[in-house]
């Protein structure tokens, strides 16, 4: 039986094994149309949640959010392609399909390993951020679980797979917090730059 045998999903996707799970979503390995992809299947309370707060599939809200990061330029190599949509008017539930990362491992054990987080992968989250920050992209969830590292010739570069954040200068979370944004006195890439200084701490 399928790890995911209870999910409506058309025909052309193959769920295969549980690669990890967060607050929103589960993460399975799968094929599409015959591709090794990675499929996320989200939690039906945010389903409904980003359905009454944005209108919108959440789904769809994180493959927008992941298409414009790849369209950015200089963001395009630290993130995976995102590849399609499920569930907005096709009767199954809603799930984003997205390239599978191969040869990755978590920031987490990363630095675990090297007694903290590498130099050069901090030199490229800030730039990821900079970057980031110019084109009108925030809240790009740079919780160290998020975050994958590739071994290349220039180092442990990271790897970023979870859009489905919202930014918080769009909902804010309370009155205080949308006052703060709405008046200047936070700037929307206020978690980004936050979780920077977190991972310069580690």
């Amino acid at each position: 039986m399928s790890p995911a045998a209870d999910v409506r999903l058309p025909r052309n996707v193959e769920i295969e094994t549980l690669l990890g799970e967060g607050r929103r979503s589960r993460v399975y390995r799968a094929r599409f149309d015959g591709r090794d992809v990675a499929i996320k299947l989200y939690r039906e309370r945010y389903v409904r949640s980003y359905r009454e707060r944005l209108g919108i599939s959440i789904a769809r809200f994180e493959f927008d959010r992941n298409l414009a990061f790849c369209r950015t330029a200089g963001l395009e190599a630290y993130a995976v392609s995102p590849l399609a949509v499920i569930g907005e008017d096709d009767g199954m539930d809603a799930a984003f399909v997205q390239e599978r990362i191969t040869e990755a491992v978590s920031l987490e054990v990363v630095r675990r390993q090297e007694g903290g987080v590498p130099r050069e992968s901090l030199a490229a989250l800030r730039e990821i951020v900079r970057i980031a920050s110019n084109a009108g992209l925030y809240d790009i969830d740079l919780d160290p679980r998020n975050i994958l590292l590739r071994d290349t010739a220039e180092g442990w570069l990271p790897v970023l797979h979870d859009f489905n954040l919202i930014p918080q200068h769009l909902r804010a979370p309370n009155p205080l917090v949308a006052f703060l944004y709405r008046t200047g006195l936070r700037h929307p890439s206020h978690r980004d730059r936050r979780w920077l200084r977190r991972l310069e701490r580690l």
